[in-house]
C-alpha cells in the first residue's frame, strides 16, 4: 500500500492495535517512571489544512485510538472548531510552539508569547502537553526555550521531547516524507534511530519492528501530507519536495543537542 495517505493510515491502525496500547502524550509522559512496554504514542503536529487533523481524528476514533494533535497558534493551523471536534472525539490537543523563532531569539518576549498562547489555546481545551514547531528556516531552536525557564510551572506534565522516556523508546517522524529524518533538520530525540539501523520506510512496518526490538514506538506525523485521493497525494508530495530542496539548500547550522529536565 502507498504512504502518506489515509487508506494506509487505517491499514497501519489495525495493526497497531494488534501489537500496541496506543497512548497519547500526556498518559505516556504520565506513567514514565513505570516499567511499562507494548505502548505506542501517536502525535500529530498540525503544521497547516486542520481539515487534515480532522480526518485522521476520525480515522482514529473509528479504531478507539486516541492521540495527541499540536496546534500552531497560527491561522494556517488552528481552528478553533475543528480542534475542539478532535477533542471531543476523546483525543487531546497540544500546543505546537514556535514563539523563540517567532521572536528572534529573544528568550524574554518569546516566554511572554508562549504564555499568552498557552493561555489562549486553554480557553477552549486542555492543554497538558507541548511539543515544539520545527521551523527549519529559522535559525533559532525552539526548543531551546524550555530549557530556560520552568514551563511545568505552567501546569503543563511535560513537553513531547523533552519528558518522554527515551530508554525504552523508540522515535520515528514523517518530516519529508521519510521515516528516518534524513530531511529532519531538528525534530530530533535520543530515541531517533540511527540511519545506519535501516529503520522501516513504510508506516505498515513500525509496529512489527518494535515489537521486534523490544521499544515501544512514539509516532508524530504532520496530517497535512496525508492524502484521500490521487490528486491530494502528488500535490503534497510536490511540496514536500520543494521544501526538502529549500532545507537542503539553506545550509542552516543544526543544533540538535536534546536537553532534559
Amino acid at each position: 500500500m502507498r504512504d502518506f495517505t489515509t487508506s494506509t493510515y487505517s491499514r497501519f491502525l489495525e495493526l497497531l492495535v494488534e501489537r500496541y496500547i496506543p497512548s497519547t502524550v500526556s498518559e505516556y509522559i504520565s506513567c514514565n517512571k513505570k516499567s511499562t512496554s507494548g505502548k505506542c504514542v501517536l502525535r500529530h503536529d498540525v503544521d497547516r489544512i486542520p481539515h487534515n487533523a480532522l480526518r485522521l481524528a476520525e480515522i482514529e476514533a473509528d479504531y478507539n485510538v486516541k492521540a495527541t494533535y499540536y496546534f500552531r497558534m497560527k491561522s494556517c493551523s488552528y481552528d478553533a472548531e475543528i480542534a475542539q471536534r478532535i477533542e471531543g472525539l476523546g483525543h487531546e490537543i497540544g500546543y505546537h510552539y514556535e514563539t523563540l523563532s517567532d521572536a528572534r531569539g529573544n528568550y524574554e518576549k518569546a516566554w511572554v508569547l508562549f504564555k499568552e498562547n498557552l493561555q489562549k489555546l486553554r480557553q477552549n481545551h486542555s492543554i497538558t502537553s507541548v511539543s515544539m514547531h520545527g521551523s527549519p528556516l529559522s535559525k533559532h531552536n525552539n526548543i531551546d526555550l524550555l530549557a530556560k525557564f520552568n514551563y511545568k510551572g505552567l501546569g503543563l506534565i511535560g513537553d513531547a521531547t523533552l519528558d518522554i522516556n527515551w530508554e525504552n523508546s523508540v522515535y520515528f517522524c514523517d518530516t519529508g516524507r521519510s521515516w528516518d529524518n534524513r530531511h529532519n533538520r531538528r525534530d530530533y530525540t535520543p530515541g531517533s534511530l540511527a540511519r545506519r539501523e535501516k529503520p522501516p520506510q513504510h508506516i505498515l512496518r513500525i509496529p512489527e519492528y518494535c515489537k521486534t526490538i523490544g521499544k515501544n514506538a512514539v509516532i508524530s506525523t504532520h496530517p497535512e501530507r496525508w492524502a484521500k485521493n490521487g490528486a491530494e497525494f502528488y500535490r503534497y508530495l510536490l511540496k514536500d519536495s520543494s521544501i526538502n530542496m529549500a532545507k537542503l539548500l539553506s545550509n542552516l547550522p543544526l543544533n540538535i543537542k536534546n536537553r532534559r529536565k
